[in-house]
């Protein structure tokens, strides 16, 4: 155990230190800038934020939703997690609950400004994400309203969608037809991309294009 007086001698320690830190993912001065990604499951967000992490000059986070909503369920006591709704239920009826439970409301209104923190302190960030009602796509914009956001929907055929769900293990059967109609519904996007038209490549070149006329990075 590490006693009150090791405790002062490894602080004196490290205070008298000259450590130089150079961490290439923050910014100093500039706010970070945000390239949100939107667009229904198995739509090729990850693998889009993939290849810009490697082809961007300027380093990004890529930040998922999906990442943070398992963390932040594991941090609660079971008695105050944000609730499971009945599979009884359709679509409509479920997004319409989560809409109006506090416990989800809350949950991405700390996500969303975590996101805003991380940009205000200079990170740019690849924020993966699926916005499937109104209400949580005015949640996002308004929660990075003082940030540089690109805000970018990836568009892909249903049938493939759904042929890349029974590929992947990790994904609920019927999930990418919940979201299909919805995804896309209430965004009005800087640049729209096909990830079943066009290659990873093809896409990330768009998407660095766009950000070069943004006068942001490149």
């Amino acid at each position: 155990m590490l006693g009150i007086g090791n405790y002062r001698m490894l602080k004196e320690e490290c205070l008298s230190r000259e450590i130089d830190i150079n961490f290439p993912m923050s910014v100093e001065k500039d706010k970070g800038f945000i390239v949100i990604l939107n667009g229904a499951t198995s739509s090729g967000k990850s693998s889009v934020a993939k290849s810009l992490q490697e082809n961007l000059n300027e380093p990004f986070l890529h930040v998922e939703f999906d990442k943070f909503k398992v963390f932040y369920n594991q941090s609660l006591p079971k008695r105050i997690r944000p609730p499971a709704f009945s599979k009884d239920l359709s679509p409509d009826e479920i997004y319409v609950l989560r809409d109006k439970d506090v416990s989800h409301n809350m949950r991405y209104s700390i996500f969303f400004n975590y996101i805003a923190l991380l940009a205000d302190n200079g990170f740019n960030i690849l924020l993966d994400i699926v916005l499937a009602t109104e209400q949580l796509t005015n949640q996002c914009i308004r929660s990075l309203k003082n940030t540089k956001v690109l805000f970018i929907g990836l568009f892909c055929s249903l049938e493939e969608l759904e042929r890349r769900e029974k590929e992947r293990s990790d994904r609920r059967e019927g999930l990418v037809k919940i979201q299909y109609n919805r995804v896309h519904e209430f965004a009005i996007y800087d640049l729209k991309i096909d990830t079943f038209k066009d290659s990873i490549i093809e896409n990330t070149l768009k998407i660095k294009e766009a950000i070069n006329s943004h006068k942001i990075v490149s």
